[in-house]
Order: C-alpha cells, then structure tokens, then sequence
C-alpha cells in the first residue's frame, strides 16, 4: 500500500509555533478515504535539525513527500526538501501552497530538490499525483509544474472545487492539536475578566469552515489564490467538525476563515446548531467591521465567542481608501461599540507604509487608535508595516510604477532591520518611509502625552521581548532608534512634546530605579502553592505514565492555580509544558550516577527506590527552605510514589508537619520486580506500611484496593479514597480498523488479539503462547506489543516446544506512543493477562475501552467493578483453556464483538481527567481540613489538661507518680 508523509517546515523565524496545517488535514483526509497510508509530520513542533531530520525520513520510508510552504518559511522548506532528497534519493518531492501556487516555475528552475510544485487546491490533485507513481507521467496531472530534463512543464490549471461538503473532515487524529499555541489563553482574557480562570480551554482546536474572500485589500494574495471566489460548507458539517473536538473534551477554538461573517444566514444557523446541542465553548475569529451589528454581537456572545480580530488597519481614512478597504470611520466606532458591550475583547493592528501614506497620516492613525483604545478598550497590537506578497494588487502597483525592483522569491532575501517591526526577516517590506526614520518618527509620536500610556507600554514590551532575538549590532540599532526619536521630540516638537519627552525621562530612569528595588527586596516573594504535586517521573510526553502525571497536573492546575509540580531534573530531556508551574528539584541521584560512568542501561530496577529517597530528600529540603524563608503556609503534598512517600514520611514529617497523600497502584510488597530478590521483600513491605499508615491521605485506583488498605493498614475510610484513573482523549479513540492495518502493514483477513504492555514477565504474558495450541483456527493470530528482545527469544522458543506456526504470534516490540492507538485500533479484541488480586493500574484498561475493541481479561475483582459482569469477556487466571473459549467466541460471533465494543466505548466516557482532578481537589481540601481540626483538638486537649493541673496545684490536691517508695507530693 503506497505511503505518503505530509510535512511542515520549522519557522523561519521566531520560535512561536505555526497554526495546525489545516490545509495538509484536509488533503491526508482524501488520501486516508482513497486507501492509501498518510503519515503528517509538522517540524515547527518538532524542530528537528537536519541530522535527525535525515533519519526520519529514512524511518519513515514514504513513497512521496509532500512540503507545505509559504513566503515566511520558503527557505526553510527549501533546506527540508534537500534533507529528504538526500535521504531518499528516489522519492519524489511535492510541494504545494499559497507561495508553491504563485511561484511554481521558480520554484522548479532553481530549486533541484524539488521534482513537482502543486498549484491551487491540494485534495485531489494529491491523489492523482500518487496514481502515476509507478509511470510518472505527471503530464497528465492537472495543475502541476514539472521538470523533464532541462525543460520546466506547466499542466493547464485545475478548477476550484465547486462544493467544499464533498471534502472529507481533515483528519485530525493525525495530529496533537495541544501542541499548538493556546491562543485564548495567550491574549490574558482571564486576568481581564472575560473568561473564569476555571472555564479557560486547556488549548484550542483550530478550524477553518471556508475558502475565499470577497474583498479586494491590496495587500493580500487571497483573490490571486482563489480566484476571487468565496466557498464555504454546510453549516451542519461544520458543527460536526466542532462536535468531533467537542465531545473529546475540547472547548476551545479558533475559527480561521478570512472572514467568518460574509455570509450572515450562514453564520446564524451555526450559531443555532450550537445551541441546539448544548454545546458550551469559547472561540476566536475573523471578521470586517461592516458586518458587526447588535444581533450579530448577540449571537457571537451567545454562542463563545470571546475574541474577535477585525481587520482596521488604520484610523486615516484617506489611507484606508488606498488600502482599498472600503471601510470608514463610522463604521469602526458602531462595530467596536457593540462588541463592547457585549464584553468580546477587539483586536486589530495599525499598518504603516501604504504606497502614499505621509507621516500626518501616521500620526492621525495612532491618534484614532488611542481614542478607540480609551472609548472601547480595543486591543491594538503593535505598529506593524506592509508586507509584500506575491500576487497582491501593491506588488503590482510598485513593479508598474518602478518604485520596487522585480523580485526573484526563491533567490535568498536576509533583511535584518525587519525585526523591529516583529516582521521575518526573509519578507521584503515596501518602505514609503524608510524604516529608520519611520522608527524615529514612532517614538517621537509615542513620548506624545497624549499617545503616550498607549503605545510606549507597548513598545516597551516590544523591546524587552525583542532583546534575546537581536543580533548586537541590531541591539544597537534599536537604541539608536529610540535616541533618535527622542533627539526628535525635543528639536522638532512644540513646547508641550518637549515637556513631555523630560517628563518622560525623568520617570523612565525613576520607575527603573524603583522597581529595581522593589525587585530586590521582593524577591523570593511568591503566591503561596496550596498543593504540591510530586512525581518521580519526568513529564517528557514520551511514556504513558509520563503522559498521565502531565495531564492530571494539567487538569489540576486549571481548577487550582496555587499548585506546584514537583519532578526530578533530568539533563538532556525534553523541556516540560512552559505554562505549568513545575520545578526541577536537583538531587544525587543514583541513576545519574550510572548514567554519567556509561551502566545506565544497567541500572537494576529494585535500586528505584533508593533513587527515590534521594529525590524526597531534594524535595523536602527546597520545602523546608521556603519554609523558613515564610514563602509557604501549609500546603498539602500529593506524591504518586510509594518509596518517595515512605522516605517522607521517615525522616522530614515530623520537621515539615505538611500534610502527605500518597496514589496507590499496586503495593510494593506485590511489585514481583521487587518481590523476586528475597532480600527485598522485607523492604517492599516496610516501605508500604511507612508510606500507607503514616500517611494522612490515601488515593487508590480502584474500590477494591481501596478495601483492602482500609483493613490490611488500619486505615480510617474517610482518609482512604478511591480515584478511578483516565485515558488520554487526544490518542485514544476509535479509528478504522482497515486503515490501522494498512499503515501498520497487517493482514486484513487475520483475527488478532493484541496485549500492549512493557512487562511481560511479570503479567503473566508467556502463558497466551500456550492458549494458541488450543485454537484450532490459524487465522487467529497473537500480537504483543511492548516488551524486549528476551521476551521475544522466550515466547518464540515456546512456539517452537508446542509446535505452533510462529506466524501466528506477531511481535511489535515498543513503539513510539502516538503508534500505539493505531495497534489497539487494529486488533478484533484486546486482552489483559495476569493481574493481581486487588491493586492495579486501570490505565490500561481504559484505553482498551476508548478504542471500542472487545476485551478478554483475568477474572479480577478492579476489572468487574469498572466493565461490570457483562462488560468483558471473562477467563480465570492462568487457565488457558478458558482464554482459548472466550477469544473462540468472539471470532464466531460478530453481534457479541459488537455489544462489548459499545459497551466499552460508553462506559470510557465517565472517565475523564477534568474528574479526577476535581476529586483530588476535594479529597486535598478534606484531607487539610481534618489536619486543621486534629490540630485544634490537640490544642484543646493540652489547654484542659494544663488548666486541670493548675486546678489541683492551687486546691492541694496530691498527686502521686510512680518512682519507688518515695513519692512526690504537689504542695
């Protein structure tokens, strides 16, 4: 089955993000419908140097590579495609988009690493491309520009599609959507009142529902795209496309049509169908003033909408009409108004150098952005300048009237100054005014008192952000800038911009020094965390547990912004999530030690738990410091280790007096990693009995292990709580099973159960081998994921002893993660083996569930309280024969696979991290509100009996302590 690999350069410059490649969603989805396997790879995430690069694409081993580019990341799309020719000699190299469809022949002439530039709409001309992979005749592929030999061939152009509704959803399972920017989180509508800092989305998913723009804006590329042709889908699949994020737990999004109003009917019957479903969720969008009315402003509110970009670009209206904008000052101040009212934060930015734009019209735009700032509390961004593209109405006015000379866009363009105006430095910029001059003159205006509150607040963010990205002769460029303009202020300005540029001055070099003091002397001074999260392992997003202690930490820190998390520093791994509020704690750790004299491969599993002592001990020494700096009150420490618990609880409870839950999976004491060296399994108890009873909060995974600490630890129930565990919504869901298979390279006609785990050895894994002797049927087959070469050897070797075919066990080994969903979607059924009796994780589980497979499972009592008696197919433990049945059964009987996959998939859905976190929450809160009460008792308690004591010493009451025949007396 032909593979395609779908990718996204790195940015060019900066090191934001780029929004989801919606545009290669859309295309993956036509191939994955056609029947071939897409692979999406997105490198401004990713950011892999070439080396690496290099071998992904080896890994990979596609049958076509197609790159997405624009104007800003060309160059860099240039250096991925000569990664992947040298990688794959070969391969054809695609490449497609805005600047691919506007530059194709020179795209062709001067760049060898490319075989075809794809112009206009991608979806099907895709497909076509890939039918004649086997003959290459691309002569035939309409839209294509091509080299044969030293000849660069142009096919006729294709038509736009005439009806976006018979495109596929993008295929968004493609891609994590929370590795991109969380854009209402970004622009700070918590701290202004917008959105509650418990409703904030934890990211957002972007959308884009049409093609096109009407409007003419001289310069955009848009009509030059499109063809001055606007089409949009139904707005029924459009709620399907938001209802599909939605019911994943998303409720946050961003619209990215160019303008999402041009159709009011369109946009009403959304709204209506949002409604309809009762959906809650929070969106930004796009839009033109001239549509905004107050039953417009009504509806966005009604339905989410909290932030609005509306295309103003300037406040002269003689610019505006240069601009081609067709929009006035009347209309600005009607739309801002009823926007406001409604409480939808307004953002728009000023654009500078219009062809025939003077230094009045300057001055007169940020004038009009200054009252709209005051009057309706609009957000401008900072000055921008007008940008070139490719096929815009400027381009073509400049090269007519020889103000610009032509431009070879795939020839290197490296324009430093650029990055002043926050502008990559590979777009060339129309200069009316020179940039020089035109910063000078921006300052002048800024120190203005009357524009001054506004925009020096924003420049001087501007340059405070901007100070890490500039080279040191542009650092001193920039300070040149702002000399300039202030040499300008005070020269050229009347008497009151004189005054006001000293003012300004003075206050300058007198607010540094105050803060400079205010920083001193406050420092260290922090809100106080009122939990602390502790865990061993590393939020690195690379491991399934690792993936979990992200997300609940997530969750956690969404409803209860006093939080801290609390992880091991690991040099060389990747950097955690920038907006959780964790800290490295630094330690001797063992495992380092290994690591730094070359045995960390070596490292044995049973010395974990010293390691961890080293790790509690960095932590309680950083809490004991903030402690004695009075930084923290008293907050409760949540740890998901049972020796970090244990070793806490030993040797610093006493000192610290913090409050300790411990999450509870599985007991040492039944860890037969531990278990297995005798000398280990006083140890493994001693650590449970230190962890659990000592402990004042205990968190469980299921009912029954709940249970069972209450009556083996003396526990008192209401310190004991069951906290089911989650899955991850974002990988775990059900996905076609014929398209797994493809990708994975898996027999179609096979019946295959599948088990997914890193340790075999220890669930009990080998013993599956021997239920294949049982079945009869050669078309079912075995596959196991996870485990290592020695597992392998073993179970292989154990075919061998039963003479079974060794075809039918299939051995994956470890994955990636993000494979792994498509190895549960798929297999017929799952299956989990060997479990202990009472203490598990369920994690496991639930992602079986998500993915609406059958599962097959040892008959323990955590496995029936979440499925229940009818929710699995149940076998027990060790009995093969048992096992052979039920998978028996299932293969025979498409109505039972089809009733537990339901079964399953509903059952997932009560299962959420938004709930568990809620419950850890509350079971903190009780946990620190019963220590707040022992305390109070305690205290009264010492209070009676000293007032008991003082009582009996002033009546003469006696009172004799044993100590031989001599007895003392009170007097």
């Amino acid at each position: 089955m032909k593979k395609a690999l779908l990718c996204v350069p790195q940015s060019d410059y900066g090191k934001k993000p780029q929004q989801p490649p919606l545009g290669l969603l859309s295309i993956a989805a036509v191939l994955e419908h056609a029947g071939y396997v897409v692979e999406l790879f997105d490198n401004s995430i990713q950011r892999l140097a070439s080396p690496m690069l290099h071998r992904f694409f080896r890994r990979a081993a596609p049958d076509i590579i197609g790159v997405s580019l624009h104007v800003e990341n060309r160059f860099a799309a240039k250096k991925m495609t000569e990664v992947a020719k040298n990688a794959l000699p070969g391969i054809p190299v695609v490449v497609g988009g805005a600047f691919a469809t506007l530059c194709h022949r020179e795209i062709i002439e001067d760049w060898s690493s490319v075989d075809i530039a794809a112009r206009g709409e991608g979806e099907y001309l895709f497909g076509e491309i890939m039918q004649h992979l086997g003959d290459r005749e691309w002569g035939a592929v309409k839209g294509v520009t091509f080299r044969r030999g030293s000849e660069v061939i142009s096919t006729e152009d294709r038509e736009l599609i005439a009806d976006l509704n018979n495109l596929p959803d993008p295929a968004f399972h493609l891609l994590y959507m929370d590795e991109y920017p969380n854009y209402l989180a970004e622009i700070g509508l918590t701290e202004a009142g917008i959105i509650a800092p418990d409703e904030m989305p934890t990211y957002t998913a972007s959308l884009m529902f049409g093609r096109g723009c009407p409007f003419k804006c001289i310069f955009c590329n848009t009509n030059a795209l499109w063809k001055g042709k606007y089409r949009i889908i139904s707005p029924e699949r459009a709620v399907e496309q938001i209802q599909w994020h939605y019911s994943r737990g998303v409720n946050g999004f961003t619209f990215w049509d160019d303008d999402i109003l041009i159709d009011r009917q369109w946009f009403f019957r959304l709204c209506d169908l949002i409604e309809e479903r009762g959906m809650k969720i929070f969106y930004k969008c796009l839009t033109n003033v001239r549509h905004i009315d107050e039953e417009v402003a009504e509806r966005l509110h009604r339905t989410g909408c909290r932030f609005i970009t509306l295309g103003i670009e300037h406040g002269s209206e003689r610019v505006l009409d240069l601009m081609n904008k067709k929009i006035t000052r009347g209309q600005i101040e009607s739309a801002l108004g009823f926007l406001s009212k409604k409480r939808i934060f307004v953002q728009g930015s000023l654009m500078l150098n219009t062809p025939g734009e003077t230094l009045e019209d300057i001055r007169d735009g940020l004038v009009y952005f200054h009252k709209l700032e005051e009057e309706y509390a609009y957000g401008a961004s900072l000055p921008s300048v007008m940008k070139l593209y490719p096929g815009t109405d400027v381009e073509r006015q400049l090269l007519e009237s020889g103000a610009m000379r032509p431009i070879r866009w795939t020839e290197k363009y490296v324009e430093r100054r650029n990055i002043f105006f926050r502008t990559s430095p590979y777009v060339p910029l129309y200069e009316n005014t020179r940039t020089e001059e035109l910063a000078s003159y921006l300052i002048s205006q800024m120190i203005d008192s009357r524009l001054g509150g506004f925009f020096l607040r924003m420049l001087f963010v501007h340059i405070v952000s901007l100070r890490k990205e500039l080279h040191i002769k542009e650092k001193i460029r920039m300070v040149f800038y702002c000399l300039r303009g202030i040499w300008w202020s005070l020269k050229k300005g009347d008497f009151a911009q004189k005054t006001a540029t000293v003012s300004f001055i003075v206050k300058t070099l007198c607010v540094t020094g105050a803060k400079k003091i205010v920083k001193r002397f406050a420092k260290g001074k922090k809100p106080s965390p009122e939990i602390v999260y502790v865990s061993y392992s590393n939020l690195s997003l690379e491991a399934a547990n690792s993936i979990q202690t992200y997300l609940t930490a997530m969750e956690l820190y969404n409803r209860n912004r006093h939080i801290e998390i609390y992880i091991p520093h690991s040099p060389g791994r990747r950097a955690t999530r920038s907006f959780l509020p964790v800290r490295r704690i630094r330690y001797l750790s063992l495992k380092s030690l290994f690591c730094f004299f070359g045995f960390g491969e070596y490292f044995p599993n049973y010395l974990t738990f010293i390691d961890q002592v080293g790790f509690a001990c960095g932590v309680s020494l950083v809490l004991l410091f903030e402690k004695l700096k009075k930084t923290t009150s008293s907050p409760v420490i949540y740890v998901r280790d049972v020796p970090f618990a244990a070793a806490y609880n030993v040797l610093f409870k006493k000192i610290l007096r913090l409050p300790l839950i411990v999450e509870v999976a599985a007991l040492e004491r039944n860890q037969r990693y531990l278990t297995e060296f005798r000398f280990m399994r006083p140890i493994s108890s001693r650590l449970d009995i230190w962890a659990i009873r000592k402990a004042d909060g205990v968190v469980t995974q299921a009912d029954s292990l709940r249970k069972y600490v209450i009556e083996t630890f003396r526990k008192d129930p209401s310190c004991v709580r069951a906290i089911l565990n989650s899955f991850d919504s974002r990988l775990f869901y059900p996905r076609q099973k014929a398209y797994c298979r493809r990708y994975l390279g898996l027999d179609d006609a096979s019946f295959i159960v599948l088990y997914s785990g890193l340790s075999f050895r220890y669930r009990k894994v080998p013993d599956l081998i021997k239920a294949l002797q049982y079945l009869d049927n050669p078309n079912i087959k075995l596959l196991f994921l996870g485990g290592d070469r020695s597992y392998e050897q073993a179970m292989r070797a154990m075919l061998k002893e039963f003479d079974v075919s060794p075809e039918r066990a299939i051995f994956a080994g470890r994955v990636p993660l993000k494979e792994v969903p498509l190895y549960l979607n798929a297999a017929d059924a799952l299956i989990i083996s060997g479990m202990i009796a009472y203490d598990t994780s369920t994690l496991k589980l639930f992602e079986y569930m998500s993915v609406a497979r059958p599962i097959i499972c040892g008959d323990a009592p955590v496995l029936r309280e979440i499925l229940g008696p009818d929710g699995a197919l149940y076998f027990r433990l060790r009995d093969m024969k048992e096992f052979a049945g039920a998978v028996r059964a299932l293969a025979e009987n498409e109505e039972l696979r089809k009733g537990l996959s339901e079964r399953a998939l509903r059952l997932s859905g009560n299962f959420t991290y938004k709930k568990r976190a809620e419950e850890i929450l509350e079971f903190c809160a009780s946990i620190k509100e019963n220590r707040r009460e022992g305390e109070k008792r305690h205290t009264q308690t010492r209070t009676e009996d000293d007032s008991f004591v003082s009582m009996r010493e002033h009546h003469g009451i006696t009172a004799e302590i044993p100590g031989g025949e001599n007895h003392q007396r009170y007097a």
